[in-house]
């Protein structure tokens, strides 16, 4: 078996090229569905567990879903939105039940859980600026950030940005993508 090395040559790789993807999770089979739009036939996918989705998962309890790993598309996900179209699979819209930042306000119906953001509240005001600095972290050259913030650990980030009051917050969203423990880990 022989291997085709990456360069950098403007040549395209041609059509009957065998090509390997690592993982069946989003990005592994995004690549492998753009490859075949392209043309290319001889696409193997490898996977180490018996199922696809990468983080992604569902587990039940008492006869109630629980989702886990990534799930969240935020308006930046333009690809992962044309692809949901293009499959005709739908989603779901998602609804922050106890605090939306994005218009400053809180909901307090459906939670029992006031006492998380009591640490919080009072910081809201430096959370909607640090939260300027990362408008255009989804553009090419991840908006001017630098590699240290772009690369650090989420306990390190928060302490240099005087944000470890969002932990408790995040916490919960943090360790069901698949993460870790943010609470554990500052």
């Amino acid at each position: 078996m022989s291997y085709t090395s990456i360069s950098h040559s403007s040549q395209p790789i041609p059509k009957n090229s065998h090509i390997g993807i690592i993982g069946a999770g989003p990005a592994g089979i995004s690549v492998a569905h753009f490859l075949r739009k392209e043309g290319y036939k001889n696409i193997t996918i490898l996977e180490s567990s018996s199922h696809i989705a990468g983080k992604s998962a569902t587990f039940f309890h008492e006869n109630r879903g629980y989702d886990i790993g990534a799930l969240m598309v935020s308006h930046n996900y333009t690809n992962i939105k044309s692809l949901a179209t293009e499959f005709n699979c739908p989603l779901e819209t998602f609804t922050g039940r106890s605090l939306n930042i994005e218009d400053n306000s809180i909901l307090v119906n459906d939670t029992d859980k006031i006492g998380i953001y009591s640490k919080l509240l009072p910081n809201i005001s430096h959370y909607l600026e640090e939260k300027q600095s990362f408008l255009n972290i989804s553009r090419p050259g991840h908006g001017q950030l630098s590699e240290r913030e772009l690369y650090a650990p989420i306990s390190q980030f928060l302490k240099d940005r005087n944000m470890s009051y969002l932990k408790d917050a995040w916490g919960l969203a943090y360790t069901s993508a698949g993460y870790g423990f943010l609470v554990k880990n500052i």
